[in-house]
């Protein structure tokens, strides 16, 4: 598993503010579910730890419309466990791609 993604399940959002501000490493890295990290910002079970580092993710300059291995976006998964904090942030950035379905 990639650093970035034990990072975030760790729940240590100042040393994945380093990662990516100071370090510079890929926000877009996939799992072997072929998630990113924002997709697990969107899986987390604590909304407001989601929230924050999808927010830093997006500073990143994370790519919003990756899908994993079961073809869900990040704002697919946050909309199904609602999320509605991060549905709306997810909805503000401008890169996004309302176009992207699931096909489940």
């Amino acid at each position: 598993m990639a650093s970035i993604h034990q990072v975030i399940l760790d729940g240590r959002l100042s040393q994945l503010n380093l990662l990516i501000n100071r370090i510079g490493c890929n926000v877009n890295e996939k799992d072997s579910y072929g998630r990113t990290p924002l997709h697990l910002a969107a899986l987390s079970d604590q909304e407001n730890y989601g929230y924050q580092v999808a927010r830093l993710l997006l500073q990143g300059n994370a790519d919003i419309n990756i899908t994993d291995f079961q073809q869900q976006t990040p704002l697919i998964y946050a909309c199904l466990l609602n999320r509605s904090k991060l549905v709306q942030l997810l909805l503000r950035t401008k890169a996004i791609d309302l176009n992207i379905i699931d096909h489940d």
